[in-house]
């Protein structure tokens, strides 16, 4: 075989490979997106949520958890009007003072059962604790997804959500459109990163 074929076959191969990685799906080409577990096609409409104007004219909130530190919130009343305003009354209220965490694990923390103040962790699911709330049922409100560092209000499956927030510590998109998100962590992920179930709420506070 001559000199001038070799170079057209290597020619012809260099071409068929660079063609495969141009199109090989690797990061930065135009690939078919990686599936999530757990989410599902309405998670785009969610998604949108992140970006109109639901989050507009944000309110500021804290809450200071004991030995641990401030966690920073925002608050969104145009996404959940109705819940933001119970929840600003409930801290004028003093309501979350005292109350304790009853629940803790890798996707979030909860709070806001008013039988928390005076129980022991240990004996939380003997006394129910998570199970009550102020007396004020909350409707589902707004489209905000329930991603990282979301601050939502948790509910039963056959009773309104109430008084208990819950705090989101990685996205949970199942969650999209089940509960209302109503506001995100902007400060102290270090302090929610470490807290447990059984720690005391010093206060939640709405800042205008």
């Amino acid at each position: 075989m001559g000199l001038r074929p070799v170079i057209a076959i290597f020619v012809l191969l260099s071409a068929v490979l660079i063609f495969a990685l141009t199109w090989s799906g690797r990061p930065g080409t135009n690939s078919a997106p990686v599936a999530v577990p757990g989410q599902s096609n309405l998670d785009a409409g969610f998604r949108t949520g992140m970006n109109d104007t639901s989050r507009d004219e944000a309110i500021s909130a804290q809450i200071v958890v004991e030995d641990r530190g401030t966690i920073g919130l925002e608050l969104y009343p145009k996404a959940a009007p109705v819940t933001v305003a119970r929840i600003n009354e409930l801290c004028r209220a003093h309501f979350y003072d005292n109350l304790k965490v009853h629940a803790a694990d890798a996707d979030h923390i909860q709070f806001g059962d008013p039988d928390s103040a005076n129980a022991n962790a240990v004996d939380f699911a003997d006394l129910g604790i998570g199970t009550h709330g102020s007396g004020t049922p909350l409707p589902i409100e707004g489209k905000l997804p329930a991603e990282a560092l979301a601050v939502g209000i948790a509910h039963g499956a056959t009773t309104p959500g109430d008084s208990q927030i819950f705090i989101t510590r990685r996205p949970s998109l199942d969650w999209n459109g089940k509960y209302t998100i109503f506001g995100r962590v902007i400060a102290g992920k270090e302090v929610l990163a470490e807290i447990k179930v059984g720690d005391r709420i010093q206060g939640m506070s709405v800042v205008h």
